[in-house]
Protein backbone atom coordinates (compact mmCIF):
# COMPACT_ATOMS: atom_id res chain seq x y z
CA UNK A 1 0.00 0.00 0.00
CA UNK A 2 1.05 3.64 -0.84
CA UNK A 3 1.88 5.75 2.33
CA UNK A 4 -0.03 8.21 0.94
CA UNK A 5 -3.27 5.85 1.05
CA UNK A 6 -1.81 4.59 4.66
CA UNK A 7 -1.66 8.23 5.86
CA UNK A 8 -5.38 8.57 4.72
CA UNK A 9 -6.66 5.44 6.42
CA UNK A 10 -5.09 6.58 9.60
CA UNK A 11 -6.78 9.86 9.42
CA UNK A 12 -9.87 8.42 8.63
CA UNK A 13 -9.53 6.17 11.37
CA UNK A 14 -8.98 9.29 13.77
CA UNK A 15 -12.10 11.00 12.03
CA UNK A 16 -14.62 8.45 12.76
CA UNK A 17 -12.91 8.11 16.08
CA UNK A 18 -14.01 11.04 16.99
CA UNK A 19 -17.19 11.61 15.22
CA UNK A 20 -18.51 8.83 17.70
CA UNK A 21 -17.02 10.70 20.19
CA UNK A 22 -18.96 14.04 18.97
CA UNK A 23 -22.06 11.79 18.61
CA UNK A 24 -22.14 10.67 22.51
CA UNK A 25 -21.68 14.43 23.40
CA UNK A 26 -23.59 16.67 20.83
CA UNK A 27 -25.72 14.02 18.73
CA UNK A 28 -26.18 12.51 15.48
CA UNK A 29 -26.15 15.69 13.68
CA UNK A 30 -22.56 16.98 14.81
CA UNK A 31 -21.48 13.45 14.38
CA UNK A 32 -23.09 13.94 10.75
CA UNK A 33 -21.08 16.87 9.49
CA UNK A 34 -17.91 15.58 10.60
CA UNK A 35 -18.37 12.74 8.57
CA UNK A 36 -19.74 14.71 6.23
CA UNK A 37 -16.22 17.13 6.21
CA UNK A 38 -14.20 13.87 6.25
CA UNK A 39 -15.58 12.36 3.71
CA UNK A 40 -15.32 15.70 1.30
CA UNK A 41 -11.35 15.97 2.47
CA UNK A 42 -10.81 12.46 1.74
CA UNK A 43 -12.23 12.92 -2.10
CA UNK A 44 -10.20 15.86 -2.24
CA UNK A 45 -7.07 14.39 -0.89
CA UNK A 46 -7.07 10.72 -3.20
CA UNK A 47 -8.24 13.23 -5.82
CA UNK A 48 -5.06 14.96 -5.65
CA UNK A 49 -2.66 11.91 -5.23
CA UNK A 50 -4.15 10.25 -8.56
CA UNK A 51 -3.39 13.59 -10.36
CA UNK A 52 -0.10 13.36 -9.28
CA UNK A 53 0.20 10.00 -9.92
CA UNK A 54 -0.91 10.93 -13.21
CA UNK A 55 1.58 13.62 -13.66
CA UNK A 56 4.13 11.18 -12.10
CA UNK A 57 3.27 8.21 -14.86
CA UNK A 58 3.38 11.06 -17.66
CA UNK A 59 6.80 12.22 -16.60
CA UNK A 60 7.98 8.78 -16.82
CA UNK A 61 6.79 8.10 -20.51
CA UNK A 62 8.55 11.22 -21.49
CA UNK A 63 11.29 10.22 -19.73
CA UNK A 64 11.09 6.53 -21.51
CA UNK A 65 10.31 8.24 -24.83
CA UNK A 66 13.79 10.09 -23.99
CA UNK A 67 15.47 7.09 -23.35
CA UNK A 68 14.58 5.15 -26.71
CA UNK A 69 16.23 8.11 -28.05
CA UNK A 70 13.19 9.91 -29.53
CA UNK A 71 13.42 13.85 -31.00
CA UNK A 72 10.68 15.28 -29.69
CA UNK A 73 9.40 15.00 -26.10
CA UNK A 74 7.47 17.41 -23.42
CA UNK A 75 9.13 18.63 -20.38
CA UNK A 76 7.00 21.96 -20.00
CA UNK A 77 3.54 20.69 -18.46
CA UNK A 78 4.14 21.23 -14.71
CA UNK A 79 4.33 24.98 -13.68
CA UNK A 80 4.64 24.21 -9.71
CA UNK A 81 4.97 21.96 -7.43
CA UNK A 82 7.54 19.20 -6.46
CA UNK A 83 7.05 17.61 -9.85
CA UNK A 84 7.87 20.93 -11.78
CA UNK A 85 10.97 21.02 -9.91
CA UNK A 86 11.84 17.28 -10.78
CA UNK A 87 10.91 18.11 -14.05
CA UNK A 88 13.06 21.00 -14.33
CA UNK A 89 16.52 18.94 -13.22
CA UNK A 90 15.09 15.88 -16.10
CA UNK A 91 15.01 19.23 -18.44
CA UNK A 92 18.09 20.32 -18.09
CA UNK A 93 20.18 17.03 -17.79
CA UNK A 94 18.54 15.78 -21.33
CA UNK A 95 19.63 18.97 -22.63
CA UNK A 96 23.17 18.74 -21.09
CA UNK A 97 23.29 15.19 -22.47
CA UNK A 98 22.03 16.19 -25.60
CA UNK A 99 24.85 18.92 -25.98
CA UNK A 100 27.85 16.06 -24.87
CA UNK A 101 26.01 13.46 -27.24
CA UNK A 102 26.70 16.72 -29.98
CA UNK A 103 29.93 17.33 -28.88
CA UNK A 104 30.73 13.81 -29.06
CA UNK A 105 29.69 13.61 -32.80
CA UNK A 106 31.62 16.18 -33.58
CA UNK A 107 34.88 14.94 -32.07
CA UNK A 108 33.71 11.76 -33.77
CA UNK A 109 33.35 13.35 -37.05
CA UNK A 110 36.44 15.18 -36.38
CA UNK A 111 38.75 12.23 -35.78
CA UNK A 112 37.28 10.31 -38.99
CA UNK A 113 38.30 13.28 -40.94
CA UNK A 114 41.67 13.45 -39.31
CA UNK A 115 42.65 10.05 -40.18
CA UNK A 116 41.29 10.80 -43.68
CA UNK A 117 43.93 13.11 -43.69
CA UNK A 118 46.59 11.50 -42.71
CA UNK A 119 46.00 8.13 -44.80
CA UNK A 120 46.11 10.76 -47.85
CA UNK A 121 49.40 12.86 -46.35
CA UNK A 122 51.09 8.80 -45.78
CA UNK A 123 49.54 7.40 -49.11
CA UNK A 124 51.72 9.83 -51.39
CA UNK A 125 54.99 9.02 -50.32
CA UNK A 126 54.44 5.25 -49.64
CA UNK A 127 53.46 5.04 -53.20
CA UNK A 128 56.03 6.82 -54.54
CA UNK A 129 58.51 4.50 -52.49
CA UNK A 130 57.22 1.36 -53.93
CA UNK A 131 57.34 3.06 -57.61
CA UNK A 132 60.88 3.31 -56.98
CA UNK A 133 61.43 0.11 -55.56
CA UNK A 134 59.87 -1.37 -58.44
CA UNK A 135 62.19 0.68 -60.77
CA UNK A 136 65.31 0.04 -58.78
CA UNK A 137 64.73 -3.82 -59.10
CA UNK A 138 64.21 -3.51 -62.99
CA UNK A 139 67.73 -1.48 -63.35
CA UNK A 140 70.23 -4.05 -64.01
CA UNK A 141 74.18 -4.26 -64.53
CA UNK A 142 76.60 -2.80 -62.88
CA UNK A 143 77.60 0.05 -65.09
CA UNK A 144 78.08 3.83 -64.14
CA UNK A 145 74.77 4.73 -65.76
CA UNK A 146 73.14 2.70 -63.50
CA UNK A 147 74.83 2.92 -60.57
CA UNK A 148 74.14 6.65 -60.66
CA UNK A 149 70.28 5.80 -61.16
CA UNK A 150 70.23 3.13 -58.57
CA UNK A 151 71.81 6.47 -55.90
CA UNK A 152 69.56 8.61 -57.21
CA UNK A 153 66.49 6.96 -56.29
CA UNK A 154 67.81 5.94 -53.16
CA UNK A 155 68.49 9.46 -52.39
CA UNK A 156 64.76 10.21 -53.75
CA UNK A 157 63.48 7.14 -51.34
CA UNK A 158 65.71 8.51 -48.67
CA UNK A 159 63.76 12.11 -48.54
CA UNK A 160 60.33 10.57 -48.88
CA UNK A 161 61.33 8.17 -45.78
CA UNK A 162 62.05 11.28 -44.06
CA UNK A 163 59.28 12.95 -45.49
CA UNK A 164 56.82 10.58 -43.61
CA UNK A 165 59.02 10.53 -40.47
CA UNK A 166 58.75 14.48 -39.95
CA UNK A 167 54.70 13.98 -40.34
CA UNK A 168 54.51 11.14 -37.80
CA UNK A 169 56.37 13.53 -35.29
CA UNK A 170 54.53 16.54 -36.07
CA UNK A 171 51.29 13.88 -35.32
CA UNK A 172 52.17 13.25 -32.46
CA UNK A 173 53.16 16.41 -31.04
CA UNK A 174 49.46 17.52 -32.28
CA UNK A 175 47.73 14.49 -30.51
CA UNK A 176 49.55 15.77 -27.25
CA UNK A 177 48.32 18.88 -27.81
CA UNK A 178 45.10 17.67 -28.17
CA UNK A 179 44.69 15.25 -25.69
CA UNK A 180 45.87 17.63 -23.24
CA UNK A 181 49.55 15.27 -22.36
CA UNK A 182 51.29 17.69 -23.57
CA UNK A 183 53.08 19.47 -20.07
CA UNK A 184 53.53 23.54 -21.04
CA UNK A 185 55.84 25.10 -18.67
CA UNK A 186 55.14 28.56 -17.56
CA UNK A 187 58.44 30.49 -17.52
CA UNK A 188 58.98 34.33 -18.67
CA UNK A 189 60.23 34.26 -21.69
CA UNK A 190 61.95 37.65 -23.65
CA UNK A 191 60.20 37.87 -26.97
CA UNK A 192 63.27 39.31 -28.77
CA UNK A 193 65.20 35.85 -27.62
CA UNK A 194 62.50 33.89 -28.44
CA UNK A 195 62.33 35.14 -32.22
CA UNK A 196 65.98 34.67 -32.81
CA UNK A 197 65.79 31.15 -31.64
CA UNK A 198 62.75 30.36 -33.80
CA UNK A 199 64.61 31.56 -36.56
CA UNK A 200 67.86 29.81 -36.25
CA UNK A 201 66.32 26.44 -38.20
CA UNK A 202 65.29 28.59 -40.97
CA UNK A 203 68.47 30.51 -41.62
CA UNK A 204 69.85 28.33 -44.72
CA UNK A 205 66.07 28.85 -46.50
CA UNK A 206 66.20 32.50 -45.62
CA UNK A 207 69.50 32.82 -47.38
CA UNK A 208 68.62 30.41 -50.31
CA UNK A 209 65.51 32.41 -50.52
CA UNK A 210 66.70 35.88 -50.52
CA UNK A 211 64.47 36.67 -47.69
CA UNK A 212 65.75 38.92 -44.53
CA UNK A 213 64.90 38.84 -40.90
CA UNK A 214 63.57 42.33 -39.81
CA UNK A 215 63.38 43.12 -36.14
CA UNK A 216 61.88 45.96 -34.24
CA UNK A 217 61.07 45.87 -30.43
CA UNK A 218 62.33 46.09 -27.03
CA UNK A 219 64.49 43.40 -25.42
CA UNK A 220 62.76 43.63 -22.27
CA UNK A 221 59.59 42.68 -23.56
CA UNK A 222 58.15 39.15 -22.33
CA UNK A 223 55.35 37.23 -21.51
CA UNK A 224 55.02 34.10 -19.64
CA UNK A 225 54.46 30.70 -21.17
CA UNK A 226 56.92 27.47 -22.76
CA UNK A 227 59.82 28.58 -24.38
CA UNK A 228 60.37 25.63 -26.35
CA UNK A 229 56.43 24.84 -27.22
CA UNK A 230 56.33 28.74 -28.55
CA UNK A 231 59.22 28.69 -30.27
CA UNK A 232 58.16 25.77 -32.03
CA UNK A 233 54.65 28.14 -33.17
CA UNK A 234 56.95 30.93 -34.29
CA UNK A 235 58.78 28.82 -36.48
CA UNK A 236 55.85 27.07 -38.34
CA UNK A 237 54.70 31.12 -38.88
CA UNK A 238 58.36 32.20 -39.94
CA UNK A 239 58.43 29.34 -42.10
CA UNK A 240 55.24 30.00 -43.80
CA UNK A 241 56.04 33.30 -44.36
CA UNK A 242 59.27 31.99 -46.13
CA UNK A 243 57.38 29.89 -48.74
CA UNK A 244 54.96 32.65 -50.00
CA UNK A 245 57.53 34.87 -50.87
CA UNK A 246 58.39 33.58 -54.54
CA UNK A 247 60.99 36.67 -55.03
CA UNK A 248 62.47 36.89 -51.37
CA UNK A 249 61.94 39.94 -49.52
CA UNK A 250 61.14 40.88 -45.86
CA UNK A 251 59.93 38.87 -42.95
CA UNK A 252 59.21 41.33 -40.28
CA UNK A 253 58.93 40.91 -36.48
CA UNK A 254 57.44 43.47 -34.39
CA UNK A 255 56.63 43.22 -30.51
CA UNK A 256 55.05 45.10 -27.49
CA UNK A 257 54.18 44.79 -24.35
CA UNK A 258 50.87 46.19 -23.11
CA UNK A 259 49.27 46.20 -20.12
CA UNK A 260 47.42 42.97 -20.22
CA UNK A 261 49.06 41.53 -22.95
CA UNK A 262 52.04 41.06 -24.85
CA UNK A 263 51.79 41.23 -29.11
CA UNK A 264 53.95 39.88 -31.52
CA UNK A 265 53.32 41.17 -35.07
CA UNK A 266 54.68 38.71 -38.28
CA UNK A 267 54.87 40.28 -41.15
CA UNK A 268 55.78 39.25 -45.27
CA UNK A 269 55.95 40.28 -48.33
CA UNK A 270 54.12 37.73 -49.95
CA UNK A 271 51.26 37.69 -51.99
CA UNK A 272 48.84 37.55 -48.96
CA UNK A 273 45.65 35.36 -48.50
CA UNK A 274 42.59 35.62 -50.34
CA UNK A 275 39.40 35.87 -48.82
CA UNK A 276 38.17 32.36 -49.38
CA UNK A 277 41.72 31.26 -47.98
CA UNK A 278 41.45 32.86 -44.95
CA UNK A 279 38.92 31.32 -42.88
CA UNK A 280 40.55 28.30 -43.13
CA UNK A 281 44.39 29.56 -42.71
CA UNK A 282 44.36 27.35 -39.50
CA UNK A 283 42.94 24.45 -40.59
CA UNK A 284 44.60 20.98 -40.29
CA UNK A 285 46.33 19.92 -43.53
CA UNK A 286 44.97 23.40 -45.50
CA UNK A 287 47.40 24.78 -48.17
CA UNK A 288 47.25 27.95 -49.52
CA UNK A 289 47.16 28.18 -53.50
CA UNK A 290 50.52 30.08 -53.34
CA UNK A 291 52.62 28.11 -50.64
CA UNK A 292 55.52 26.79 -53.06
CA UNK A 293 56.76 24.39 -50.59
CA UNK A 294 55.20 20.55 -50.15
CA UNK A 295 54.68 21.15 -46.63
CA UNK A 296 51.90 18.91 -44.31
CA UNK A 297 49.53 22.22 -44.02
CA UNK A 298 49.92 21.85 -40.45
CA UNK A 299 52.39 23.95 -39.18
CA UNK A 300 49.98 27.08 -38.46
CA UNK A 301 47.08 24.45 -36.96
CA UNK A 302 49.65 23.50 -34.31
CA UNK A 303 50.86 27.30 -33.60
CA UNK A 304 47.46 28.00 -33.21
CA UNK A 305 47.10 25.66 -30.66
CA UNK A 306 50.03 25.83 -29.12
CA UNK A 307 49.06 29.42 -28.23
CA UNK A 308 45.46 28.23 -27.47
CA UNK A 309 47.39 26.18 -24.45
CA UNK A 310 48.79 29.24 -23.07
CA UNK A 311 45.87 31.62 -23.29
CA UNK A 312 46.65 33.26 -26.16
CA UNK A 313 45.24 33.79 -29.49
CA UNK A 314 46.78 34.50 -33.46
CA UNK A 315 44.64 36.48 -35.99
CA UNK A 316 45.69 35.90 -39.96
CA UNK A 317 44.97 39.11 -41.78
CA UNK A 318 46.56 41.08 -45.09
CA UNK A 319 48.77 44.05 -45.12
CA UNK A 320 48.15 47.19 -46.67
CA UNK A 321 51.27 47.03 -48.81
CA UNK A 322 50.86 43.54 -49.33
CA UNK A 323 51.53 40.44 -47.61
CA UNK A 324 50.48 38.53 -45.46
CA UNK A 325 50.29 39.38 -41.33
CA UNK A 326 49.86 37.03 -38.37
CA UNK A 327 49.19 38.84 -34.83
CA UNK A 328 49.88 37.46 -31.85
CA UNK A 329 48.40 37.91 -28.39
CA UNK A 330 49.46 36.35 -25.05
CA UNK A 331 47.52 37.50 -21.58
CA UNK A 332 49.60 37.74 -18.98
Amino acid sequence: MRPEYHKLIMADSMLAAAALIVFIVWGWQAAVCILFSALVLSSVFVSEIRRREAQASSLSDEIDRILYGEEHWNLDEYSEGELAILQDKVRKLVIRLREQADQLQKEKNFQAEMMADISHQLKTPLTAMRLMISSIRKLEGSGEDEVRQRARRLTEMQQLVDRVDSLVVVLLKMAKLDSGTAILQKEKIFIKELILHSAEPLAISMDLHGVKLCLNGNDTDSFFGDFGWSAEAITNILKNGIEHMENGGNLYVSWSEKSVYSEIEIEDEGNGISDEELPHIFERFYRGKTARHSGFGIGMAMAQSIFAKQNGTIKAQNREEGGAKFVIHVRK
